[in-house]
Parts: structure tokens; C-alpha cells; sequence
């Protein structure tokens, strides 16, 4: 066998398991009205079947990557795959909520090892100079599992119920088992660059010392919060507000990640031949032209509108993306990339939980406190409309510091260059 088939396979095998991670989070997002009306649970309860997955991939993230660093990322990934499997079979069964919660926190802890490991693992598998694809190829994938999550799980879920979807997933997990033990090969601590002595807080202490990389963290985790808006909102404006069936959700919900698909791979490739400095300009602004999309489109074309303003926001989020993780991937040394993948993981999901909760806030405020009869189709609308806006302000925001930081750093490069 080639070494590049090999490395193909290496790849498709990491693919395989980051589309498990996005699709834990999608699926389960657009089942959580059904969900809700089984169990007799509020907006505000159900919500916990996000969160409780949430919330468990970022408290482990970290811990996680650095025993990927220390132990082996290979072994620390089939473990983690294992746990995932075992907590969505469990999910799918759950008889109380207060079960299908506690599956899906179990679920969260091996989706961290998803989500965290096949960056760090495909960073060691490519040439320098294909970082940007090879991540790009990641991101491609994930948008895959958020494009195909929400329309095969309102297809299935229209036809077999809620617990459907967690059946797919498991059946997914285990074919990730497979791939993983028959064509990523282990490496030790010592294949992967010098051993690290440091203790875990001294290894995390100099990870978030590093000033550069703590603000790309923070972009990291606010433009997740955005999109993450687009998940949580949507299911409840689209069959809320505009009364759309479960299949016709999904099918408006996986616009934009469909757009994600398309672009991933051609968003690597210009990192690779424009730099991460540039794409990551132009994806803020790509992302400020959505977010307003969403406050004007759908409104006027109702859910076409509502895809369309999915389809801007998400290119501007698949530039990012691969631009953000390709510049903090190439900057570490070997033996920390477990532990930074698991801080861009860990602000990525820290992203997601506050898109969850405080977006989801806004949202929930806005439309019912616009209408003395509560949530109606009109207030429901201005919800929408006023989260995203507040979105848009959020992103503005980020392009201005981003603007002013790369300005900085030409200022330093001039400096030295007229000083020597």
C-alpha cells in the first residue's frame, strides 16, 4: 500500500469520527421538539439535551487532548468513540428524561476525544504546507454531519419518532470503532516530538499566557456562539413560526451546512495559497453579511430567506474556521497539539453553550415578551430578527479587533525591519 493511500485512508478513517461529533449535536437539536412534547418538558428543560452534551465535550476537552499528548492519541480516541456509542444506545432508550440527559452527558465526554484528537492526529499526518486542506477536509466533514443531521433526522424522526435518531448514530459510531482500529496506527508519547515534563495546570498555563493564541480562542468561541444561534432558533422558528412540517425543517436547517460542504474543502486551499491572516478577514466580514441577512430575509421570503441567510452565514464560518485552526495547529510544538486542539475545542464549545443558552435567551424573551399572547408566529419572527441582529453587533466587534491586531503586528514588523 502507497504511503499516500495510506494517508488517505488515515484521513477518511478522523473524517469518519468528526462526523459523529457534529452529528451528536445536530440531530439531537432538531428532535428537541419532539422530545419536549413526550416527556411534557418546557423550552427552557429541553434544552439540557444539548447542553448536558455540550457541557460535558468542554469540561474534558482539555484533560483529553493532553492524555492524547501523554498517552497516545489513538488509544484515548478509541475510548472515547467506545463511550459515545455506548451513551447514544442508551439515549435512544432513555424511558424518563432525566435518563436521556444522563446518556447524553456520557455521550459528551467521548465526543470530546472526537472532536479534540483528529486534528491533533491529521496535523502529524500532512506535510506542513497541506495543513490548511487537510483541516479544511475536517471541517468539510463536520459540516457534513451538521448538513445530513438535521435532514435525515426530521426525515427519520417524521417517520420512526425521536429515538430513531440515536439508533443512526449508533450504528455510525461503531463503523468510526472500525475504521479507527484498522487504519490509524498508534503512536507513543515519544514518536510525537520531546516529552513534555510539565504537569497538566503548568502546560495549560502556558498555552493561555500565549496572547496570539488566547485571541484566537476568543474569536473562536464567539463566532461558535453565532452559529450555534442558527441551530437552537431555527427548529423553533421554522415549525413555530412559520409552521413548517419536520421534513421541511430539515431540509431549510441544512442549507447553510450544505453550503459548508461545498466550500470546506476550497476554504483549506486558500488558506494554504492566500494565508490564515487574510481568510480569516474575509470570513469575519462573510459572517457580519449573514448574521444581517438574517435579520432582513426571512421575514420577506419566509423560509427561503431563512436558508439563504444560512447559506451567507455559513461560508463566512467554513473561511474562518479552517483559516483559525490552521493558524493555531502550525504555531504549537508537537507534544502540546492534544492539549490546543482540546482549547480550540474547548472555546468552540464554550461557543456552542452560550449560543444555546444566552442566543437562545434572547430569542425565547423577545418572543414572547413582543406579544401580550405570548409566542405567536409575529413575535416569534421579531425574536429572530433581534437575536441576530445582536449576532451582527457580535461579529462587528471581532472584525474591528482583528483589524486593529494585524495593524499592530505590521507596525512591530516595520519597526524591526527599520531597526536592523
Amino acid at each position: 500500500m502507497s504511503e499516500q493511500l495510506k494517508r488517505k485512508l488515515v484521513l477518511g478513517s478522523l473524517a469518519v469520527s468528526v462526523l459523529l461529533s457534529s452529528v451528536g449535536t445536530s440531530m439531537a437539536n432538531i428532535a428537541l421538539p419532539a422530545i419536549a412534547s413526550e416527556f411534557g418538558t418546557s423550552f427552557k428543560s429541553v434544552r439540557w439535551v444539548v447542553l448536558g452534551y455540550l457541557i460535558a465535550t468542554t469540561l474534558f476537552s482539555l484533560l483529553v487532548g493532553r492524555l492524547g499528548d501523554l498517552k497516545g492519541r489513538r488509544g484515548i480516541l478509541l475510548a472515547g468513540t467506545s463511550l459515545f456509542a455506548t451513551g447514544t444506545l442508551v439515549s435512544g432508550f432513555a424511558s424518563a428524561f432525566w435518563i436521556l440527559v444522563t446518556a447524553r452527558v456520557a455521550q459528551g465526554i467521548g465526543a470530546s476525544a472526537l472532536v479534540v484528537l483528529p486534528m491533533a492526529i491529521v496535523t502529524e499526518a500532512v506535510p506542513p504546507e497541506k495543513t490548511g486542506r487537510a483541516i479544511g477536509l475536517l471541517a468539510t466533514v463536520s459540516a457534513i454531519g451538521t448538513a445530513f443531521g438535521p435532514s435525515l433526522g426530521g426525515f427519520v424522526l417524521g417517520l420512526y419518532g425521536w429515538r430513531s435518531a440515536f439508533f443512526l448514530m449508533t450504528i455510525l459510531a461503531l463503523a468510526s470503532l472500525f475504521l479507527l482500529l484498522k487504519f490509524v496506527a498508534g503512536k507513543g508519547p515519544a514518536e510525537l516530538g520531546a516529552q513534555d515534563s510539565s504537569n497538566f495546570a503548568a502546560a495549560l498555563k502556558a498555552v493561555y499566557l500565549d496572547s496570539s493564541l488566547t485571541v484566537q480562542l476568543l474569536f473562536n468561541l464567539t463566532v461558535s456562539a453565532v452559529m450555534m444561534t442558527t441551530l437552537i432558533v431555527g427548529p423553533f422558528y421554522l415549525t413555530k413560526g412559520l409552521h413548517l412540517t419536520a421534513f421541511q425543517m430539515g431540509l431549510a436547517m441544512s442549507a447553510g451546512p450544505v453550503t459548508s460542504i461545498v466550500s470546506g474543502i476550497f476554504s483549506g486551499y486558500a488558506v494554504d495559497r492566500f494565508g490564515s491572516g487574510a481568510i480569516i478577514k474575509f470570513g469575519f466580514v462573510q459572517l457580519l453579511f449573514g448574521a444581517l441577512s438574517f435579520v432582513c430575509l426571512p421575514s420577506i421570503f419566509g423560509s427561503f430567506g431563512f436558508a439563504f441567510s444560512a447559506v451567507l452565514l455559513s461560508l463566512g464560518y467554513q473561511l474562518f474556521l479552517s483559516a483559525n485552526s490552521s493558524s493555531v495547529m502550525k504555531s504549537v510544538v508537537r507534544n502540546r497539539r492534544g492539549l490546543v486542539s482540546g482549547a480550540l475545542s474547548l472555546s468552540r464549545n464554550l461557543g456552542l453553550i452560550t449560543g444555546t443558552y444566552a442566543m437562545g435567551n434572547i430569542f425565547d424573551f423577545v418572543a414572547k415578551g413582543s406579544s401580550r399572547l405570548g409566542a405567536t408566529p409575529a413575535s416569534i419572527a421579531t425574536g429572530l430578527q433581534v437575536t441576530f441582529l445582536f449576532a451582527a453587533v457580535l461579529i462587528l466587534i471581532l472584525l474591528l479587533k482583528n483589524l486593529k491586531t494585524q495593524q499592530r503586528r505590521t507596525n512591530e514588523t516595520r519597526f524591526l525591519n527599520q531597526a536592523y
